[in-house]
């Protein structure tokens, strides 16, 4: 009779799990193949447009104005885009006399008016100032027919601007988007239920849990007590590593987590011990064992999914911004929605490996509650740049931190921890994106 007890037999998978193994594993590289493949497409289709401040007078001797307009710009757009028209001023476009202008958006091969707005009292009370510049929102809406573009300023037949009109430099700012659809939400979808499966298949032939109380110490003090440190620099200098587009920064998050996985892996041999299996004290000092009291911490794992997310939408709404975050701009586009959503849901592993696996453990023999601090920390951290200005979501890092670090101490399960972290990305990820097939 085969002793499924036995010393590693737990890490031996069956055929029929490999199989699984293997099935769940290609499905998230073909979802991955996926997205980057609809990063390149949606970041050809995004288009941020700005003509170069001159003033009005000049805009006249072109050989396209006319006796009563002049082009203020020309550009291409395609159907189903998502268009929004800015007219900005070195000055206060505020001050213009009332009703001196008006904005024309034309269709040039239907010879079609889009959109007229005069700048009258009424409108220009929507002018938006910072520093010298001001800007004032033209309108948006969802471009029906391809083809070209014309912004045209008009003023009242038979009259010529006013001098002061005249001689304010304007330009004009677009941006086009295209709109996300049901298969960027279904990759999204698909890529993280083939990694949750692949954990959960992972976690039943986990070894048996070891204990999570203080790690025993051993070896020289000095490199075991800096390799933490010298590991969270490793990785921010990673993150720092410039990456234009969204599909370069899919690509960078592959990497960071590639070197998330070797540096746990490779940290956690300097608590190997002689005599026993290598391979399983690895496992062990990383937590990659099954959970220590299953039903108490998978009720835990349960209720930390919907309490995480209800958090970080009250912190949202009720802790103020100081500044737009470098994430919030980032996800303002559309290919940057979708690669922040794939690497929502492919990055928590990762994550979960080094931070709470090796990072937790590590700190482990100064006490638990240093460890559950220290690895909360170090995550808070390393995620601070992306969300400086926007505290609300700072907060819910620094939070998120803080509970899979405690769900770690209490189950003794990094596994169960990435489950967690994942679902809870992933439950993000679909809300944002719904939202943006539906606006």
């Amino acid at each position: 009779m085969h002793d499924d007890t036995a010393p590693g037999s737990s890490l031996r998978p069956t055929r029929a799990r490999r199989v699984w193994l293997l099935g769940c594993a290609a499905l998230a590289l073909a979802f991955l193949v996926f997205g980057g493949l609809r990063l390149r497409e949606l970041a050809t289709d995004e288009l941020m447009f700005e003509t170069e401040p001159e003033p009005l007078s000049a805009a006249r001797e072109r050989p396209s104005a006319t006796r009563l307009s002049a082009r203020l710009a020309e550009l291409p757009l395609q159907r189903e885009q998502h268009a929004h028209f800015e007219l900005c001023a070195w000055g206060d476009l505020g001050r213009l006399p009332s009703g001196a202008l008006s904005v024309l958006i034309v269709h040039r091969e239907a010879k079609q008016l889009m959109l007229r707005v005069a700048l009258d009292a009424e409108h220009l009370a929507y002018v938006k100032r910072s520093g010298a510049r001001s800007c004032l929102v033209l309108g948006s809406g969802l471009i029906e027919h391809t083809g070209t573009y014309h912004v045209e300023a008009v003023w009242p037949e038979l009259d010529a601007p006013p001098a002061g009109t005249l001689a304010l430099p304007l330009w004009v700012r677009i941006s086009a988007k295209p709109r996300l659809g049901p298969l960027d939400l279904a990759a999204v979808i698909g890529l993280g239920l083939a990694l949750l499966t692949l954990l959960a298949l992972a976690l039943s032939r986990l070894p048996p849990p070891a204990s999570v109380g203080p790690a025993a110490s051993g070896g020289s003090t000095w490199p075991r007590a800096l390799a933490p440190v010298l590991a969270l620099v490793c990785i921010y200098v990673a993150m720092q590593w410039p990456s234009r587009g969204a599909l370069e920064t899919l690509l960078k998050g592959m990497g960071l987590f590639g070197l998330q996985l070797s540096l746990a892996w490779f940290l956690a041999a300097a608590q190997e011990r002689q005599g026993a299996d290598a391979r399983e004290q690895r496992l062990r000092a990383l937590g990659l064992t099954r959970i220590v009291r299953p039903r108490l911490a998978s009720a835990a794992a349960l209720l930390a999914v919907p309490a995480l997310v209800g958090v970080a939408k009250l912190s949202l709404r009720l802790v103020p911004s100081t500044g737009e975050a470098p994430i919030e701009t980032f996800i303002a586009w559309p290919s940057g929605m979708l690669s922040a959503a794939l690497l929502g849901v492919l990055l928590p592993a990762g994550e979960e490996l080094f931070f709470r696996g090796y990072l937790l453990g590590a700190l482990l023999r100064y006490g638990r509650t240093l460890a559950v601090l220290g690895s909360t920390l170090g995550f808070g951290l390393m995620h601070a740049e992306q969300s400086w200005g926007n505290w609300g979501g700072l907060f819910a890092v620094f939070f998120t931190g803080a509970i899979l670090a405690v769900l770690r101490v209490l189950g003794g399960s990094t596994a169960l921890c990435a489950i967690s972290h994942l679902a809870y990305n992933l439950t993000l990820s679909t809300s944002s994106i719904s939202i943006a097939i539906r606006s």
